[in-house]
C-alpha cells in the first residue's frame, strides 16, 4: 500500500507549494480511483493530528509555512486573544505563562474569532513582561458561521445579540422585520462578515426560532 501520508506531506510542505484540493492532490502523490481510500484515510490521519489543514473553500495547506504559524483562536473578554500553535515553534516555546501561547491584540487579530484556524506572524513588539505577539494574517477555517441570538431594532435597522459571550457587539441583519421577525424573537444567523475592532459583523437571518424564552 502505497504511503500516502508521507508523500502527501512531502509534497504539501515542498517549497512553492500551491494549495489544491484533494482531489488534485490524490493524482499529484501518484494515487488513483482504486486507491482513493487509502488516500482519504491518510487524509484523515494527517488532519486530525493537525499535520495538515483544510480551509473553508477545501484547499489543503501546510501547518509549516515559511513565516507563519498555524494554530487556533481563543478570545478574551477584552477582545484581545491567543493563537494556540498546532505545533508550537521555538520562538515563542519559551513563554511559559501561556505555555507558547501568542498574544494577539484585538486590531491584530481582525475578524477572527474564538475556534478559527489561522495563520499568524511574530510581529516585533511585547507585551509587558516579554510576552510575544502575534498578528492574524490569514483565516484558514471558521468555528462555524451560524449562530443563534436574541433579534432587537434599533434607529430603523435590525441587529442580533448573539448568545453566550462570543461576540462584543451585535450583529447587523439588515432591514427590520425580514422574514416576519419581531423584537426578542430567537433567531438562527449566518454571518457574511466577521466584526472585528472598528467593523460591526453583518448577517442574514437564517431562520425563526419563535419569542424569546
Amino acid at each position: 500500500m502505497p504511503d500516502f501520508e508521507k508523500k502527501i506531506l512531502d509534497y504539501v510542505n515542498r517549497t512553492g507549494y500551491t494549495p489544491v484540493r484533494e482531489k488534485a492532490l490524490l493524482k499529484k502523490v501518484g494515487g488513483s480511483k482504486s486507491s482513493s481510500s487509502e488516500f482519504e484515510e491518510a487524509m484523515a490521519n494527517l488532519r486530525s493530528r493537525k499535520e495538515i489543514l483544510i480551509s473553508d473553500s477545501g484547499l489543503i495547506r501546510p501547518v509549516k509555512k515559511e513565516g507563519w504559524i498555524a494554530g487556533t483562536i481563543k478570545k478574551t473578554n477584552s477582545g484581545a486573544g491567543y493563537l494556540i500553535p498546532h505545533h508550537k515553534p521555538d520562538d515563542i516555546a519559551h513563554d511559559q505563562r501561556h505555555a507558547g501561547d501568542l498574544y494577539i491584540s484585538e486590531r491584530d487579530l481582525g475578524d477572527a474569532q474564538t475556534g478559527d484556524e489561522v495563520y499568524a506572524t511574530v510581529i516585533n513588539r511585547q507585551r509587558s513582561g516579554g510576552q510575544i505577539c502575534g498578528r492574524v494574517v490569514e483565516i484558514i477555517e471558521r468555528a462555524s458561521t451560524t449562530f443563534v441570538g436574541t433579534y432587537f431594532e434599533a434607529q430603523g435597522e435590525g441587529y442580533v445579540h448573539v448568545d453566550g459571550k462570543i461576540f462584543n457587539s451585535p450583529i447587523h441583519v439588515g432591514d427590520p422585520g425580514a422574514k416576519g421577525v419581531r423584537s426578542e424573537d430567537k433567531v438562527v444567523i449566518d454571518i457574511l462578515h466577521f466584526p472585528s475592532k472598528n467593523y460591526l459583523g453583518q448577517g442574514v437571518i437564517a431562520k425563526v426560532l419563535g419569542p424569546h424564552g
